[in-house]
């Protein structure tokens, strides 16, 4: 039996036998084919078709036939990349609809498994209802998948203090272009096709050491893709190739993520900024204090906030931008410390900056469709909505 929604067109014949072996479904409609056609991005590719995989054996079989008619595979999640990456000719691969659930949380590991689709917002709700956190996914990930960030090794506003999401990376389960489903975690050497990718580049990885790491950006949160600067190998360093590199090794079906105790409370302190290069020493107090999340926002969006949501933060009106910078903590007198340690420090007692004691205030602000919003009001409505 073909697996196609009734509500689009029919498969055309290339995809016919693939469509009778797998258990998701394939959909070739021109709506569906537009719509995979576009993301964020400024770029238009039209796919072939859509593949909806339920399982890894779903995928396994559009790999085989893709191998078969030379036919490119592109993996999507929630389609959020500003750079094209989620698009391309051939087949896209959706991994939203059955790739979404949260498999397992192990209180007693503290650690979370679950499938490549799962949204930052449907992962962040579970693990703070628990009073657990992932500091490193932050609001304004929260459309992404799980997998996206993986695989882009997406940096956010926490980077600077918690690195990397690959830092976070307890073990990965991916599928490679023969099929192989590889289980990559501690005490587990690669093997098969996996080691046969990492043994091709490992001469060059070695041969251009010296010069790779010479190049190696001196900060935590380098959003860099493929983890050159290390050429040992075993799993942790697969993992590190792995995160980063944008589906060309592999497809991420499930991740385990490391936990740690969620910090209930935080404070924000908003600094207006007339000229770029006062910032420096704002952010380098900032991290010295060990604040937890630095956002900035500019004066387009103050004036489009002031204009049509102003109950949600005070403006500057004779700033160029606003750097926002959050402490957490176990405590509200914790929180409140910090801040006035911060502000003594960098001289702010009698500048006009604004402490929000409001825990949801930097997550109402950073959450992408609080901009897409503010967007959408401006321009009447105008704007393709990104996010269904």
């Amino acid at each position: 039996m073909i697996k196609v929604s009734n509500i689009f067109s029919h498969v055309p014949p290339l995809f016919s036998e693939l469509a009778k072996s797998i258990t998701g479904e394939i959909e070739c409609s021109l709506e569906s084919i537009q719509k995979y056609s576009t993301t964020k991005s400024p770029y238009t590719i039209r796919p072939q078709a859509i593949l909806y995989p339920k399982n890894v054996t779903d995928i396994k079989h559009i790999l085989s036939f893709a191998r078969e008619y030379t036919m490119p595979v592109t993996v999507r999640g929630n389609g959020t990349s500003n750079t094209g990456g989620s698009i391309g000719e051939g087949i896209i691969i959706d991994m939203t609809r059955y790739f979404n659930h949260i498999r397992q949380i192990n209180v007693l590991d503290q650690t979370i498994t679950v499938d490549a689709g799962v949204t930052i917002k449907k992962l962040r709700e579970q693990l703070h209802a628990l009073h657990v956190d992932i500091p490193i996914l932050t609001a304004q990930n929260n459309h992404s998948t799980i997998a996206s960030l993986l695989a882009t090794k997406s940096v956010t506003p926490t980077s600077f203090r918690q690195s990397t999401i690959r830092e976070w990376v307890e073990n990965i389960t991916i599928v490679v272009d023969t099929g192989e489903e590889h289980h990559i975690r501690d005490g587990v050497s690669p093997s098969g096709r996996l080691l046969g990718i990492y043994q091709s580049i490992f001469p060059i990885l070695t041969e251009n050491g010296p010069m790779l790491r010479a190049s190696k950006p001196d900060i935590n949160d380098d959003a860099t893709g493929y983890a050159l600067w290390n050429t040992s190998i075993g799993p942790r360093q697969l993992i590190n190739h792995i995160v980063g590199s944008e589906g060309t090794l592999g497809i991420i079906t499930t991740v385990t993520l490391r936990l740690t105790p969620l910090k209930q409370y935080t404070e924000t302190i908003c600094i207006p900024i007339q000229e770029k290069e006062s910032m420096h020493n704002y952010i380098e107090k900032a991290v010295q204090h060990n604040a937890d999340h630095i956002f900035l926002y500019d004066s387009t969006f103050m004036e489009l906030t002031d204009r049509y949501r102003p109950e949600t933060l005070l403006s500057f009106p004779d700033a160029s931008y606003a750097l926002c910078i959050s402490f957490y903590g176990n405590s509200e007198e914790h929180v409140k410390n910090c801040i006035k340690k911060y502000t003594h420090e960098t001289h702010l007692q009698n500048n006009n900056s604004i402490v929000y004691e409001d825990s949801s205030f930097i997550e109402k602000i950073t959450e992408t469709s609080f901009l897409e919003n503010l967007l959408q009001t401006y321009t009447q409505g105008s704007l393709t909505p990104i996010y269904s």
